[in-house]
C-alpha cells in the first residue's frame, strides 16, 4: 500500500499539473481571441466610413425618389419653383423624416408656411407614396382633392394623377364637381343626377373586367342617404364620380368608410328607412355585404358571399371589426392613419404628424432599416470588444501568473515518480521483513511445543507396562465352575464331605496382581491432548514431530480405552465372585461363614 503522505503529495501535484495545463490552454485561446478582437477594432474607422456611405446611398435611393416625385407634382400642377425636400435621420435607430419646401436658400414649412394649393398637392402625392409602400389594396379615393387648386390648374391636376394611377397600377376614384371634359379619355366617368327626390347614376356602359383582375368591380348602395338603390360600376384604373353639389357624391365615401372602418352613425341611413346596405363586388365573383340598422344591436353586420350567393364568412360589430375584413377588402388604417379614403373635410395627410410617424407611414428607411440596426449592432459589438479586450487581458495576466507559479510542477512530477518507486520498494521490503518475523515467532512457538512433547513423552516411558488380557475364557470357565460348586454347597452334605479341587488357582492369583497394576496406571497423570499449535505456512521442518505426536496421541487414546475395558471386566468378575460367596453363606473348604474380603486361600 502506498504511503499516505506520498499519496497526498502525489494528489496535490496532480492537481497543480491540471491547473497548469488548463492555464496554458486558456492562455493560447485568449491570445488568439485578443488578436482577433484587436484586428476587428482596428477596422472600426474603415467600417464606419462604409456604413456612412451606404446610408447616404440608400437615402438617395429612397428619399431622393420621393423628393423628385413631389417636386414634379408641384412643378407640373402648380408650376411652382419650390423643391420638396425630405430629410431622413435616425434617432436611436428609429428613422425620422422632415418634409419641407425649399426655395433657393430658404426652407418653408408645408404645414403652415406655404399656400393651401401646395399643401394639397403634396398631401395627395404623399398618399400615393404611402399606398405603394403599404401592404394594402391598390385603391384610392380622393374626395374633392382639387378644391385648393386654381381653375386653370384643375386639368393639369387630373392629368398628372391619371398618369400616376396608371403607372402605379392604382385603382383611383376621384370625387369632384368639375365637368367631365377636364378628364382624359382613360378615366371612367360616373355621373350622379337628381331625379325627383332620388339620386341615380347616368346610364353608361360598364367597364370590362377579367375574372382574376384585382380591383373593386362595383359599389351598390341601398338606402344610403339619397342613394336608395344605386350601383356604381368602376374600372380597374382611373374613375371620376361627378355631379352637382348635394347629389350624394360624398355619401359614397361615407359608405366605404362604414364598410372598411366601421365608422358610421344612424345619419347614413336614408330618412324613413330602418337600415342601409352597401355591397362591393370583388374578385372571383365574391361580394362583401355591409348592413347598418337604426334600432337593435349589434348595429352592423358584415358578410362575405361567393358567386352563387352562399355565405362564406359573417360577423357583427359586437366584437369590433371582423378579423378577416382587412384580408378580404384590403382597405385599412395604417397606424391609425387613413391612407385610402380621403375625406374632403380632412384633406391634410401626414404633414401634421411627428417626424417618426411620417417615416413609419411612408416606410421611409424601412428598406434600409437593417443599416441603422447594423450600425447599432456594430457599435454594440465595439463596446463588447472593448470590454472583452479588458477582461481578456486581465484573465491572460492571471493565466501567465499561474503558469509562472507552477513552472516547477514538471520537475516535481519526476521527483514524485521517483519517490513513489522508492516507496514501493520500501513497502515490499517491509512486507518481506514482516513475513520473516512472523515465521520466526511461529518457529519459536513450535520449538516450545516440541520441548513440552519430549518432556511428556519421557514421563510416559516411566509408567509401568499395561497388562495384557489375552483371553477371558478362563474367567467364564471359572464362573461356571463356581456356579456348580455353589449349587453343590447348598445341598445337604453327606456325613463325609470331600474338599473341592480348584484347578489353575495360579491364574486367579495373577488376576489380582494385574488388577493392582491397572489401578496404578489409572491413577497416573497423563496429558490427554497436546497444546494447540500456531498456524504456519511452511511445516516442512516439523513434519516428523507432528507425525510422531499424532501417533503417540492415538496410542494413548487406545491405551486408555483398553484400561477402561479391563477395569470393567475386573469389576464384573469380583461382583460375580462376591455374589457366589454370599449365596453359599460359608466357605466350601471349612464350612465357616466369611466374606470375600476375609478370604485367603493360597
Amino acid at each position: 500500500m502506498e504511503n499516505s503522505r506520498v499519496a497526498l503529495l502525489s494528489g496535490q501535484i496532480q492537481k497543480l499539473s491540471a491547473e497548469r495545463i488548463y492555464a496554458q490552454e486558456r492562455e493560447s485561446k485568449l491570445r488568439t481571441a485578443l488578436a482577433i478582437t484587436r484586428q476587428r477594432m482596428a477596422l472600426q474607422p474603415e467600417v464606419q466610413t462604409i456604413l456612412d456611405r451606404t446610408q447616404q446611398k440608400l437615402h438617395q435611393q429612397t428619399v431622393g425618389l420621393f423628393e423628385t416625385l413631389l417636386t414634379s407634382l408641384n412643378q407640373d400642377v402648380l408650376q411652382g419653383d419650390q423643391t420638396i425636400k425630405l430629410n431622413l435621420e435616425y434617432n436611436r435607430g428609429i428613422p425620422e423624416l422632415e418634409i419641407f419646401a425649399q426655395r433657393g436658400a430658404y426652407q418653408e414649412d408645408l404645414w403652415d408656411g406655404t399656400g393651401g394649393a401646395l399643401t394639397n398637392i403634396v398631401c395627395t402625392g404623399l398618399r400615393l407614396i404611402a399606398l405603394t409602400r403599404a401592404n394594402l389594396r391598390s385603391f384610392l379615393v380622393l374626395d374633392e382633392a382639387d378644391n385648393w387648386c386654381m381653375p386653370t390648374a384643375i386639368p393639369r391636376f387630373f392629368n398628372v394623377f391619371e398618369q400616376l394611377a396608371e403607372t402605379l397600377s392604382i385603382q383611383t376614384l376621384f370625387i369632384t364637381h368639375h365637368d367631365r371634359q377636364l378628364f382624359g379619355d382613360s378615366t371612367h366617368i360616373i355621373r350622379l343626377a337628381r331625379e325627383g327626390d332620388k339620386t341615380l347614376p347616368v346610364k353608361a356602359a360598364p367597364p370590362v373586367w377579367t375574372v382574376d383582375q384585382p380591383g373593386i368591380r362595383w359599389i351598390k348602395l341601398n338606402h344610403v342617404r339619397l342613394l336608395e338603390d344605386t350601383t356604381l360600376h368602376l374600372s380597374p384604373g382611373s374613375n371620376a364620380l361627378t355631379g352637382d353639389n348635394g347629389v350624394g357624391k360624398s355619401s359614397v365615401v361615407a359608405a366605404l368608410r362604414g364598410v372598411a372602418y366601421g365608422e358610421a352613425t344612424d345619419g347614413i341611413i336614408q330618412h324613413g328607412a330602418d337600415s342601409c346596405q352597401v355591397e362591393l363586388g370583388l374578385e372571383q365573383g365574391q361580394v362583401l355585404q355591409w348592413v347598418r340598422v337604426r334600432k337593435g344591436s349589434p348595429k352592423m353586420r358584415w358578410a362575405l358571399l361567393d358567386a352563387a350567393g352562399q355565405t362564406l364568412r359573417e360577423s357583427t360589430s359586437a366584437k369590433g371589426l371582423p378579423a378577416w375584413l382587412e384580408e378580404v377588402l384590403g382597405i385599412a388604417k395604417q397606424d391609425k392613419l387613413d391612407i385610402q379614403l380621403l375625406h374632403q373635410k380632412t384633406p391634410v395627410f401626414l404633414l401634421d404628424e411627428t417626424a417618426s410617424r411620417q417615416a413609419s407611414i411612408l416606410s421611409v428607411g424601412q428598406e434600409a432599416a437593417y443599416l441603422p440596426d447594423l450600425m447599432q449592432r456594430y457599435r454594440k459589438l465595439l463596446q463588447e470588444d472593448q470590454q472583452a479586450l479588458k477582461r481578456g487581458e486581465s484573465e491572460l495576466g492571471d493565466m501567465l501568473e499561474k503558469i509562472k507559479r507552477t513552472q516547477a510542477v514538471p520537475a516535481w512530477e519526476l521527483e514524485i515518480q521517483q519517490l513513489q518507486g522508492t516507496d514501493r520498494g520500501l513497502q515490499e521490503r517491509l512486507q518481506a521483513t514482516q513475513q520473516l518475523t512472523n515465521h520466526t515467532r511461529f518457529w519459536e512457538t513450535n520449538l516450545q511445543v516440541e520441548r513440552s512433547l519430549i518432556k511428556e513423552a519421557a514421563l510416559l516411558e516411566e509408567l509401568p507396562p499395561v497388562p495384557v488380557f489375552k483371553d477371558s475364557t478362563f474367567m467364564a470357565d471359572l464362573t461356571q465352575r463356581w456356579d456348580r460348586e455353589v449349587s453343590i454347597a447348598v445341598r445337604a452334605l453327606p456325613a463325609e464331605v470331600s474338599a473341592p479341587h480348584f484347578h489353575d488357582l495360579e491364574k486367579l492369583v495373577q488376576l489380582g496382581k494385574d488388577w493392582a497394576v491397572i489401578s496404578k496406571v489409572a491413577t497416573a497423570q497423563v496429558p490427554l491432548s497436546a497444546p494447540a499449535l500456531l498456524p504456519i505456512k511452511d511445516i516442512t521442518a516439523l513434519s516428523d514431530t507432528g507425525k510422531n505426536w499424532v501417533a503417540l496421541e492415538q496410542e494413548i487414546t487406545e491405551l486408555q480405552d483398553a484400561l477402561k475395558a479391563a477395569e470393567t471386566r475386573v469389576a464384573q468378575a469380583f461382583a460375580e465372585l462376591e455374589a457366589a460367596w454370599h449365596e453359599a453363606g460359608s466357605c466350601p473348604l471349612c464350612g465357616q461363614g466369611v466374606t470375600l474380603k476375609e478370604k485367603n486361600h493360597g
